[in-house]
């Protein structure tokens, strides 16, 4: 029963460090196709986002430029708290090992 629940537990912490793995890609590559397409924007000058926002000194590119940097930083958060949890069940599952 005891190695039942040892396999089970590490059958978890696999699963669990796959999907974090699969995030990573995942953050990785929304992260490069977004400032891409960012850039791509810049060297087309859309007139969209060269508008002036708020008054005369933001233009619509800088609006989207924070956002995309507010993006990326909730975006390593979320990875952040998931690593956080599995190294908490890693931890978990070595001690029972012992």
């Amino acid at each position: 029963m005891m190695a039942d629940d040892i396999s089970e537990d590490e059958a978890r912490l696999e699963r669990a460090l796959r999907a974090q793995e699969r995030l990573g890609w995942v953050i990785s590559a929304l992260a490069v196709l977004l400032t891409a397409g960012f850039m791509v924007a810049l060297t087309l000058d859309w007139p969209l986002l060269a508008r002036s926002l708020f008054g005369h000194a933001v233009t619509g590119f800088a609006v989207v430029a924070m956002g995309l940097l507010s993006l990326f930083i909730a975006a390593i958060a979320l990875f952040s708290a998931v690593a956080n949890r599995n190294d908490a069940l890693r931890r978990a599952v070595t001690k029972g090992d012992r």
